[in-house]
């Protein structure tokens, strides 16, 4: 009698492995669909001495990885001529499970499907700057100090782009905690002057993996 392969003998490893697909698939397709979009939008002119003003915010609760891509584009003009200060920032719940929220800015973006309840993103609308509420220390994740000349248009910008964790510049990498809200802003300190006629391109989209 010969020693055949019994039929259905690896069934149980390949419904494991189909299953292991499967939940890998739902992964990605979860953190694709978390994202949050700004596009074209014009915050109110801004004279920010001698604190950071909040142009544009960003809420999003992380689900796969905690790392996130985040695009930034911010052209604008300024009444003098003056050193800016950009930063890209973050923050988590100053207290677990209790979600930030933004005020004093205008609704502005679009969402993806699989964004949690409560996403959010708003831009600047009154001049002083978008209030966030329920957050704590916040993390920089980009800045920089531009050269700015007087102008009225759009010919200085803002730019940045890449992968982003919790921890800030640098190499380390922390994830942004699981299943909390968390938070991503742009902020601009002009020492003397009105930064003025903004357009703000602004996203964020979790990433598959860490």
């Amino acid at each position: 009698m010969s020693r055949g392969h019994k039929s259905g003998h690896n069934e149980p490893m390949e419904d494991t492995l189909a299953g292991l697909a499967g939940a890998a698939a739902e992964s990605i397709l979860i953190a694709m669909g978390n994202y949050a979009s700004i596009v074209d939008a014009n915050p109110t002119n801004t004279a920010a001495a001698p604190v950071s003003t909040v142009i544009a915010a960003i809420i999003l609760k992380p689900e796969v990885s905690g790392i996130f891509r985040i695009d930034a584009d911010v052209g604008y003009g300024d009444s003098v001529s003056e050193d800016v200060t950009w930063q890209l920032l973050a923050a988590e719940p100053a207290v677990p499970a209790t979600p930030i929220t933004l005020a004093n800015g205008t609704p502005a973006a679009i969402f993806g499907k699989t964004a949690a309840t409560g996403s959010e993103g708003e831009v600047e609308a009154s001049g002083t700057g978008i209030v966030i509420t329920g957050a704590g220390a916040p993390v920089i994740l980009n800045d920089n100090i531009i050269d700015s000349t007087s102008a009225v248009d759009q010919t200085q910008g803002y730019h940045v782009s890449g992968l982003f964790s919790f921890s800030g510049m640098g190499t380390t990498k922390t994830p942004f905690t699981l299943g909390e809200t968390a938070v991503l802003y742009l902020a601009v300190s002009a020492p003397a002057g009105v930064i003025q006629n903004m357009v703000v391109q602004f996203s964020a989209q979790e990433q598959p993996s860490t």
